[in-house]
């Protein structure tokens, strides 16, 4: 015997498990998926973690947990905090301004502006590919270090760019230095701890370059010769730190005045010789009075240690 079904209680049947079983995500939580970025404001005490999704999770003490999602599904290069707000750089070479702001009788992370580094008529795109993000003490500017080796001031929250107050490569570089057109791009910017208006501008050649931003000149050129990873002053801004491809770090005195002296004051490999593919990717100063340098380096299972000076 042949059995009809009745197309009336069928599609009533589907209504019923649409309405019951019809999962909707509500809430996420936890540590995001394919984190590529990490900020840390010790100010704020939050932790900015970026994804390759373009998803921007903001963790702070237990329970507090914000995310926010970039319209552009590209990858979370940089994230940087400024004091009000956060800064993140995609890989489609676009800067986006985040904030908490009360809506609704919540906080949320909301998106509040955007930015693409344009720089002069007929410019070739690696002139403003963005490499290095320093956010500014004042909370008012944003240096942009990029591929072409050009330091780009742009005025904060508006994005405005300060093109009277930009660094290009021929005023950084002096004319005797050898090699002057291949020193690559921005690597690392640092601001001067106990002065606002210095900044080192770090190339990936190796060449470091002290720069008044208020006189708008360079006041020291450190002529590494070794790739450069990372650069950091001391606390009393008297020394300025750099590690290198080859796996080793230097110290360098700041201000120094005697052009016979301007070989670094202290380099070292902290893994020897026999293992130059250790490159050091990161190098932090912990504390004058604690006399010990952290070294984070890439390689095998070696994520960090702390040698003494």
């Amino acid at each position: 015997m042949k059995r009809f079904r009745r197309h009336g209680h069928e599609s009533q049947r589907d209504r019923l498990k649409q309405e019951l079983f019809q999962f909707n995500k509500t809430v996420e939580h936890g540590f995001p998926h394919q984190p590529s970025a990490l900020g840390y404001s010790p100010s704020l005490q939050l932790l900015a973690i970026g994804s390759r999704s373009g998803a921007i999770k903001l963790f702070g003490a237990p329970g507090v947990e914000f995310m926010g999602l970039h319209d552009e599904s590209a990858a979370v290069t940089q994230v940087h905090f400024l004091p009000h707000q956060l800064v993140t750089l995609l890989d489609d070479n676009s800067l986006h301004m985040w904030t908490l702001q009360a809506h609704k009788g919540l906080s949320e992370l909301l998106e509040i502006g955007r930015f693409t580094l344009t720089g002069p008529p007929g410019a070739l795109p690696h002139v403003t590919r963005v490499t290095a993000v320093l956010p500014h003490s004042s909370g008012e500017l944003l240096l942009l270090g990029t591929e072409g080796g050009h330091v780009f001031i742009v005025e904060v929250p508006g994005f405005r760019e300060l093109e009277e107050r930009n660094i290009s490569l021929d005023q950084v570089v002096p004319e005797d230095y050898i090699g002057r057109r291949s020193l690559e791009h921005v690597e690392a910017l640092q601001e001067n701890p106990v002065d606002s208006n210095q900044v080192v501008i770090g190339y990936d050649r190796g060449l470091m370059v002290v720069w008044d931003l208020e006189k708008h000149c360079a006041v020291q050129h450190i002529p590494a010769t070794q790739q450069l990873e990372s650069v950091w002053w001391t606390e009393d801004g008297s020394y300025i730190l750099s590690s290198h491809s080859d796996g080793s770090y230097c110290r360098w005195m700041v201000g120094n005045s005697d052009p016979t002296t301007e070989d670094e004051e202290k380099s070292d490999i902290p893994y020897g010789q026999n293992q130059p593919m250790i490159l050091v990717s990161k190098s932090l100063f912990v504390s004058p009075s604690e006399e010990f340098v952290v070294v984070e380096c890439l390689f095998a299972n070696i994520t960090s240690t702390m040698l003494q000076r």
